[in-house]
């Protein structure tokens, strides 16, 4: 069996992802640059965002409020918030006030998922194929949703 300990440099750097969470100094631009190349050291991802979005029940549609992408492309970043987020098939599972985390690949069965028209359009192109997606829950008066998204190419 593996070890499953974190060596003293990797709780160091938790330390310094958690102080960076906890740093109102910290411009949102800036907190998601250290936070994203800070957890790059212990996870890999190719790409990444934190997303803030609200639910319009008159649209039946999302909508974007803040967008923080790493390492995604003018293109991708413009035709993903105007066209692909409506199709995005993890944002109503991640649009709940308990905390969810998990891997695509543990919830929906990768060969469908590749039929789709959102995989088909825009993710696979996109080198968004397999990731590791988790809700932030806001306080119950903010109809804000807010997640992180850490993405790899297949």
């Amino acid at each position: 069996m593996d070890n499953m300990l974190f060596t003293v440099d990797e709780v160091k750097i938790i330390g310094d992802i958690i102080g960076c969470i906890y740093d109102r100094t910290l411009s949102l631009a800036r907190f998601t640059e250290e936070f994203m190349q800070k957890l790059k050291t212990l996870v890999y991802f190719d790409k990444s965002d934190f997303m803030f979005f609200k639910y319009n029940s008159d649209t039946d549609k999302y909508e974007m409020e803040s967008f923080r992408p790493v390492n995604w492309s003018h293109n991708e970043i413009h035709d993903y918030i105007n066209t692909y987020m409506h199709n995005d098939d993890v944002l109503p599972i991640l649009a709940q006030q308990e905390y969810i985390a998990f891997r695509n690949s543990d919830l929906f069965s990768l060969p469908a998922r590749r039929e789709t028209y959102y995989f088909q359009e825009f993710a696979r192109d996109a080198n968004l194929e397999s990731s590791i997606d988790a809700n932030i829950p806001l306080p119950e008066d903010c109809d804000t949703i807010a997640i992180l998204g850490l993405f790899r190419s297949n």
